[in-house]
């Protein structure tokens, strides 16, 4: 049974006006003691109906989004499962929202996000759980490697453009002397391959990636000096002028080889 308080909160969150709904996110902080097991998902409900919101349409709203996810993420792990079992149905601006969340809450929600990768056969589901991964900056995300490398020479393009993004991110926040030397080459492998990826958005991630990859020294002098002619070859800078058809591509190539200098 919710309280006095919360219900006249939870009224405040369905009006329009931006400075009310703030104030209502502001009383449901407050109120987590009083919020039970029973109610937390109706609040939980309200808040998540915002990550329907487009904010370049609605601007005024962007305060409203953000304060939301902060919300969410502040009621911890134990909410993952119930966010992760919103997937299906919602938008493309919904799930972005919802992956943010995940990466708040941090450390605790890897768990029940790899338990969801895991149970799912829909390779966009699986898709959205790698992305949501890459969200969360904590060295736990290390454990998860080997099964999303193993998604690099996945058939669906989705799941391998995620996958080697993921990587990239991964790279970001996990030492590399914490990551095998046989599992940093079967990294530097899986998304070597994606540089010749048919689709643009496979190269174009594959390429951030091997950026990253030697930037946080995830490779050895021979893959450093392999990547680095791919790349340049990539980005219409070797003698053959043989570059990559795709203006997103190309730029991030350059944009790689920075870090190979």
């Amino acid at each position: 049974m919710k309280s006095k308080a919360l219900s006249n909160s939870l009224k405040k969150l369905q009006t329009e006006e931006p400075g009310l709904i703030l104030e209502a996110i502001a009383e449901v902080n407050n109120l987590h003691d009083e919020i039970t097991e029973e109610s937390r998902y109706d609040v939980l409900s309200h808040l998540l109906s915002f990550y329907y919101i487009d904010t370049y349409e609605y601007p005024r709203l962007q305060h409203v989004v953000e304060a939301a996810i902060d919300c969410i993420a502040s009621f911890g792990p134990n909410t993952v499962p119930f966010l992760l079992s919103q997937i299906a149905g919602t938008d493309v601006k919904a799930q972005l929202n919802l992956a943010v969340t995940v990466g708040k809450i941090g450390k605790g929600a890897y768990e029940p996000l790899m338990a969801f990768y895991r149970n799912q056969k829909d390779d966009s589901a699986r898709a959205f759980a790698l992305y949501a991964l890459g969200k969360i900056k904590d060295e736990c995300v290390a454990e998860a490697v080997p099964e999303i490398v193993a998604c690099l020479t996945s058939e669906n393009k989705e799941l391998k453009d995620t996958a080697a993004r993921t990587i990239g991110k991964i790279a970001e926040v996990v030492n590399s002397k914490k990551v095998g030397a046989d599992l940093r080459d079967r990294i530097f492998e899986g998304i070597y391959t994606c540089l010749d990826d048919g689709y643009s958005g496979v190269r174009a991630k594959a390429a951030r990636t091997l950026g990253k990859l030697v930037r946080f020294g995830y490779l050895s002098n021979e893959q450093k000096e392999k990547g680095k002619s791919a790349l340049t070859r990539m980005a219409g800078k070797s003698s053959k002028h043989r570059w990559d058809k795709a203006y997103i591509v190309r730029r991030e190539a350059e944009l790689s080889l920075r870090y190979f200098d």
